[in-house]
């Protein structure tokens, strides 16, 4: 085990709520001080909305915020062209025409809405619940032989402890 002074995780939306579900996971295991180092979902405004993605973000900061994570940081700054759907869209920053800031410096690309989610997000940890989600033990909602894929639970599970309980 190494002793470290926090832990940067990177956790991305592969499956639904998953961000939500791992932060949920960090508040409940992690004993030393954490931040979300990167997240992010892509979108281009077609085939997924700015709306999308602003939502995405003001849900995982307020998760991240009551669950106790002491940073949060979104990745990336502008969209990309490296040639996959899901890195090229990601940034706070779109490619399209030219912002200016308000010292008047010209920067390529204009402000996604999800700019305006991360700038009003407040600091600090908040009053409210670390939220365990429905699908918290099962992100894609599997019912057993669904699509011929099964799920089995059974054993034992030992918390810091050392006690233990039955899992069927």
């Amino acid at each position: 085990m190494l002793l470290v002074d926090f832990i940067s995780y990177h956790p991305y939306e592969y499956e639904p709520d998953q961000v939500r579900n791992e932060l949920r996971w960090y508040h409940n295991t992690i004993e030393v001080p954490w931040i979300v180092g990167e997240t992010a979902i892509p979108a281009d405004n077609d085939s997924v909305p700015y709306a999308e993605q602003r939502a995405f973000a003001e849900k995982t900061l307020l998760q991240s915020r009551a669950c106790g994570a002491i940073g949060y940081s979104w990745w990336q700054y502008q969209d990309v062209k490296w040639g996959r759907f899901h890195a090229d869209y990601m940034g706070v920053l779109n490619r399209d025409s030219v912002t200016r800031t308000a010292s008047g410096a010209l920067v390529n690309g204009t402000v996604k809405p999800v700019a305006e989610a991360v700038r009003s997000s407040t600091h600090g940890p908040i009053q409210g619940e670390c939220v365990c989600l429905p699908n918290y033990l099962n992100y894609s909602n599997w019912a057993g032989q669904q699509d011929h894929r099964t799920i089995d639970r059974y054993g034992r599970q030992a918390d810091r402890r050392r006690d233990d309980r039955r899992v069927d």
